[in-house]
């Protein structure tokens, strides 16, 4: 029994870190949503969980020791793949968004189930490559470098901002999911808390600023707030 649950939750923690790498379309759906509260809360929540499963991906070997060495001979590209599947998988996306609600401003139940069941197929493939690395988020704290190994092996080198990864030396790495690395001197993670607070805060204030919905129960929620200060008072 403790297996199996031990497997779902890694199962449902790989599904999790595949729709991080979405997070570029969460964001387009979002603002361009931004009248539609209960599309945008979803999509926020979304964000939030997949924002941190992500942090958890690098926090975990970024906390383990250097350990695993490698001798690279040559690196073949650098941070083009994630370029790639924004332009291969997320932008075809956005055409989808108006059929996500009928004229009538109800959720359209068929194109969602689409959606649904698209993204289980590509996360499936994603999954069963090993491709956690090819995310465009990853990327802009991370440097995506495709290497050879002294044995002509493939290996992913996720390494610092602007640092040159070794060629032709040992190195000592961190093992950061099946054939790929982390090479990073420091073990604080570039994703911060803080930065995910500011990231997902700004956009409860765009919701707030822009839903008129959102506007209205904030306003209630104020009043009822100075009614019960005045009452206690």
């Amino acid at each position: 029994m403790g297996d199996k649950v031990e497997f779902m939750i890694n199962r449902v923690f790989r599904y999790m870190l595949f729709l991080s790498s979405y997070l570029p379309l969460f964001i387009i759906l979002f603002l361009m949503n931004i009248n539609n509260l209960v599309l945008c809360l979803f999509i926020w929540l979304i964000m939030s969980i997949t924002l941190l499963t992500l942090k958890l991906y690098l926090e975990k070997p970024l906390k383990a020791s250097p350990n695993f060495r490698i001798k690279l001979v040559m690196i073949n590209s650098k941070g083009s793949e994630a370029l790639n599947y924004i332009v291969t998988y997320i932008i075809p996306f956005i055409s989808f968004n108006s059929n996500i609600t009928n004229s009538d401003g109800d959720f359209n139940i068929p194109t969602i189930f689409a959606f649904i069941v698209l993204f289980l197929v590509i996360g499936y493939l994603y999954m069963h490559n090993n491709l956690y690395h090819i995310n465009p988020i990853l990327s802009l704290f991370y440097d995506i470098n495709i290497t050879q190994g002294e044995n002509g092996e493939n290996l992913i080198v996720v390494s610092e901002k602007g640092k040159d990864v070794p060629l032709n030396s040992t190195i000592y790495t961190r093992n950061l999911s099946p054939g790929a690395v982390m090479f990073v001197d420091d073990s604080k993670s570039r994703l911060s808390y803080k930065k995910v607070v500011i990231f997902l805060g700004s956009f409860l204030v765009f919701l707030a600023l822009w839903n008129e919905q959102m506007n209205d129960y904030l306003f209630k929620a104020i009043e009822f707030i100075n009614t019960t200060i005045k009452n206690l008072i």
